[in-house]
């Protein structure tokens, strides 16, 4: 967020506080009701009535038989939802039905004397759902028999077709998990996923058994673990030999994948095939709902697979949220696709509900034919294999679902490559690693350390593996860029023959020269053009400089009215600070100050500085500026400071100049003016912090940030308050900002959000706050939710994605 002048106003304190990661609380509804208490009936009636509209279209409803006794408790899958505050009658609505959980839903509880209602929205259904009764026609699974028909076509389809040759380098290895939360919701689809991919796996791509690793609800228990009060069948593939193996539950998933860690090796694929029901902690934070309502987190899921040694994972993901997993999973050797984005929900296929929608598709591209043997033609390029690309693709065109499917290969080109074979054809050749050389010593000149910056010269060695399963010959690589702040030197060069397995880098190092003004962290965009497959690897390599900031310290305007503001006709002295927040020492510096404006007369002495090491402040004062008797009594200008090293080196940085203003802060000189901390009442976490990932100053490069370091998300739980120091206006006064915002919005109920922003002043010295409204007024409510938050329902907010908007607000 961007702070511009506050023109002239109230006695006052501003603070802006944002609410994050939370689901707000409970609703209140009146209802009449008769002397002799609530039939079950009566209530549902109420609900339908008061709380649906009177319809039950588009909702799935169910009731509790007995009433609830005062003070019994009802839970989701995770906490305590309701506690009965009386007798009364339990009624759930499935608000989103035909999609996975986790999804919007609501618990509302009748008063069986007075009829009054109680809401409580969640995400997930009661643990004991299997007690409720439904009285909408809702279905979660297909008509008996449906799935089986469709899976002996497959199998006496799939049978006939012919099978390419297995590649010779590696094995190919699976793992498929689907927990299915618990027996009301695991349904029938979910093994239908999973049998179709497994049968795929073994009859076309010619698996071993021992090869896939299952991990399936309640494993091998033969008591019913399906929500039409079926066993899990355990083979998967019809051939009579049990095929689940252990339970979705983590114990059973840490083992397998430590085994997996101890068989891999460098040269073998795995593949993780997931369904079924997923969860949102926060943002791209996510999870699959295990078994017993356990939960494997996104992160959790990355640290196995971080510790297995293959080169390369194919992950495809079915539950809901899915898009989240790809932040924690995604690097070398790994392609994701996902049916569903981070803030999305993925769907059952409708009308039977036999399958899950984006993982029929895709698994129907893999295999080449859907389940009831008609075929599928997902081959872009006609090389006769399915790579994950184009199963991705085809999976993507097909699916008509409210889902949003997300894919991620790294390297970018690795999906068009890698097929459930389990290795690379032919010759890939993918980044291992580069050395950077900045010394003085042969083609490159720097100061040693490693790190490229502004002005230096680089040699640079690049090692390339070979993930394919063919030696490379005669390698040779070009280094190129369109970034005009790179000069190549020596941009050919050779690196030989690089075996299947094998590591080569290129024996003279390529050099380039880094311009003086190339910015702070600039990607370079270098890439290395190759004479073998994939033609070519991008280098992710970045140029460091100074980055300064400048500040008027003080003002000396004792010439004057002495006031220590700067108003028409006084001529002041001015002290400046000067920080350098950017990755590199500054050379030699001297500085002057410039007038960017008409009203304003600077002297123009240079001031020498020397050298701003990272992350150091210097102040140097002496400064002079005239201001112009004709100028306005309240006015903002520029003031330029330059900064000159070594030539050609020249930096000029702006500065707001203000006269008569009150408080005035662009945001690039640090904190001072500024405190922030975590709200109160709740364990709240505070994440405001001054970010140079983002800014909308001209020139300028810093901004107040409520979120994780540089492009990282806001953390959960957090409710955070930047506030101003204290000032005093006379009234009219107006406040005016930029600000940029990308917060958490209910998709299933336009206009609210769970996470959002907000203005409040205090005219008391912080004893009490009220809320300032903007011009045109706040974007959203906040929505009412499990979680309680810091902000009522309904409380009006900034919430959504915008880039940077400026914003009014005036005291009338």
């Amino acid at each position: 967020m961007k702070r511009r002048p506050l023109h002239q106003g109230w006695s006052g304190i501003v603070r802006r506080a944002v609410r994050f990661g939370g689901i707000a609380c409970v609703l209140l509804f009146a209802a009449a009701g008769a002397a002799q208490g609530i039939t079950r009936d009566e209530a549902v009636t109420l609900v339908t009535d008061r709380v649906l509209g009177g319809s039950l279209e588009g909702v799935r409803l169910y009731v509790d038989p007995r009433p609830l006794a005062a003070g019994e408790s009802v839970s989701d899958w995770h906490r305590p939802v309701l506690t009965a505050p009386s007798d009364g009658w339990l009624i759930f609505v499935d608000l989103v039905p035909g999609a996975n959980w986790e999804h919007p839903c609501a618990y509302i509880f009748v008063d069986l004397r007075t009829g009054e209602l109680r809401r409580q929205d969640a995400m997930t259904p009661p643990r004991d759902q299997e007690r409720l009764i439904e009285l909408t026609d809702g279905r979660d699974n297909p008509p008996p028999g449906a799935s089986e028909q469709a899976m002996r076509w497959f199998r006496e389809k799939l049978a006939q077709r012919p099978k390419p040759e297995p590649p010779t380098r590696g094995q190919a290895y699976a793992f498929i998990i689907s927990g299915g939360a618990n027996q009301s919701n695991n349904h029938i689809r979910y093994w239908n996923d999973c049998a179709f991919i497994y049968t795929t796996l073994v009859e076309y791509y010619g698996y071993p058994d021992d090869h896939i690793r299952v991990c399936i609800s309640d494993g091998l228990d033969p008591a019913p673990d399906r929500s039409n009060g079926t066993n899990s069948p355990p083979d998967l593939d019809g051939d009579g030999d049990p095929d689940i193996e252990y339970p979705a539950t983590m114990q059973y998933i840490t083992q397998v994948f430590d085994e997996l860690a101890a068989v891999l090796t460098p040269s073998d694929q795995l593949f993780i095939f997931t369904t079924d029901h997923g969860g949102q902690e926060s943002g791209h934070d996510c999870y699959l709902n295990l078994w017993n309502w356990e939960q494997l987190r996104d992160d959790q899921l990355a640290a196995f697979v971080d510790a297995l040694p293959c080169e390369t994972v194919i992950c495809t993901f079915e539950q809901c949220f899915s898009g989240g997993m790809i932040d924690d999973l995604e690097g070398d050797g790994r392609v994701i696709a996902t049916a569903a984005a981070w803030n999305e929900y993925s769907w059952a296929m409708p009308p039977d509900y036999i399958w899950d929608e984006f993982v029929y598709y895709w698994t129907s591209a893999v295999a080449g034919e859907t389940p009831y043997g008609t075929p599928v033609n997902a081959d872009l390029n006609g090389d006769g294999l399915i790579s994950m690309y184009e199963a991705f693709v085809y999976a993507e065109q097909h699916d008509t679902a409210n889902e949003t499917p997300q894919y991620s290969s790294t390297p970018p080109d690795l999906g068009h490559l890698l097929n459930l074979f389990g290795n690379l054809q032919g010759v890939y050749l993918a980044l291992d690693d580069f050395v950077v050389d900045d010394d003085d010593a042969g083609g490159s000149s720097g100061d040693g350390d490693g790190v490229i910056e502004f002005g230096e010269t680089i040699e640079l060695t690049v090692r390339l593996l070979n993930m394919g399963m063919e030696d490379a010959l005669a390698v040779s690589g070009t280094l190129a860029t369109a970034n005009p702040h790179v000069t190549l030197l020596q941009d050919t060069r050779f690196f030989g023959d690089i075996p299947a397995g094998s590591i080569g880098s290129n024996g003279l190092p390529f050099v380039f020269r880094v311009s003086q003004t190339v910015p702070n962290a600039e990607p370079l965009g270098l890439s290395l053009q190759l004479s073998a497959d994939p033609g070519s690897v991008g280098l992710d390599l970045r140029a460091f400089s100074p980055i300064y900031i400048v500040e008027i310290l003080a003002l000396d305007d004792s010439g004057g009215d002495g006031d220590g503001i700067a108003d028409p006709g006084e001529t002041v002295g001015v002290t400046l600070r000067i920080g350098n927040l950017g990755g590199a020492d500054s050379p030699p510096l001297e500085a002057v100050l410039l007038s960017g404006d008409a009203w304003f007369i600077s002297d123009e002495t240079p001031h020498p500085l020397g050298v701003i090491p990272i992350g150091q402040m210097t102040t140097e004062g002496g400064f002079t500026v005239a201001v112009d008797p004709l100028c306005p009594d309240v006015y903002t200008g520029l003031l330029y400071c330059r900064l000159d090293g070594p030539a050609p080196y020249q930096v000029s940085l702006p500065i707001l100049f203000a006269v008569g203003q009150i408080f005035l802060d662009d945001m690039e000189t640090g904190d001072a003016k500024w405190t922030h901390f975590a709200g109160p009442g709740g364990s709240w976490i505070d994440q405001w912090h001054i970010e140079t990932y983002r800014n909308h100053t001209s020139g300028g490069t810093a901004s107040w940030k409520c979120g994780g370091a540089g492009a990282a998300q806001y953390g959960n739980l957090c409710h955070a308050i930047l506030q101003t120091m204290p000032f005093t206006l006379p009234s009219g006064s107006e406040l005016t900002f930029w600000h940029w915002i990308d917060a958490e919005t209910s998709s299933a109920y336009p206009g609210y959000c769970y996470d959002g922003g907000l203005l409040e002043i205090s005219t008391d010295g912080g004893g009490s706050w009220q809320t300032l409204t903007p011009e045109g007024g706040y974007s959203h409510l906040i929505r009412a939710g499990g979680t309680p938050g810091p902000f009522p329902a309904g409380t009006p907010v900034w919430s959504g994605a915008h880039d940077w908007r400026w914003r009014t607000t005036r005291r009338r």
